[in-house]
């Protein structure tokens, strides 16, 4: 059985072939997996908001959308992984509250897929918006992410 890695809020974590990378109760937060198909790298971020602002500093860049692929892939690129053998996920993005005024869920999924297009990397599976607080799983040993709520459990 694989060892369980938590990810906290705001952070980020790589592994390579084993374990499952875990975010539990995500709401507008973003759990976004990078995955190298050849080398079995895995990385995740539990992003908080869509920007961060010029003064962010590096080890800060995981909570924001327009920073962590950013900085995924370079702590990806210790373990040997290649930009071009990586892909996405994202979870997450939800509006628990039904609020709709700062519609922060929203805001961070639109920013985590505009970095991915700026770096060139392929969405390849997706569960976002909706009400529902989710949990994620992301398997470093085949890539596989399983996303549960109280409604439904998918495999993305």
């Amino acid at each position: 059985m694989a060892y369980k890695i938590l990810v906290n809020l705001g952070e980020a974590k790589v592994i390579k072939e084993r374990g499952i990378l875990v975010i539990y109760s995500l709401s507008s937060c973003i759990a976004l997996m990078l995955y190298d198909t050849k080398l079995k790298v895995a990385g995740m971020s539990h992003i908080m908001l869509p920007e961060a602002d010029s003064n962010a500093r590096y080890e800060d860049y995981p909570k924001f959308g327009n920073k962590a692929v950013e900085y995924l892939l370079k702590e990806m690129e210790k373990y040997g992984a290649k930009k071009y053998n990586i892909v996405a996920k994202v979870a997450g993005g939800s509006d628990v509250f039904k609020s709709g005024i700062i519609d922060i869920g929203r805001r961070n999924v639109e920013s985590v897929k505009n970095s991915l297009k700026k770096f060139g990397i392929k969405i390849v599976g997706e569960d976002t918006g909706g009400n529902l607080l989710r949990t994620v799983f992301f398997n470093a040993a085949n890539g596989v992410v399983i996303v549960r709520t109280h409604k439904y459990s998918i495999r993305i």
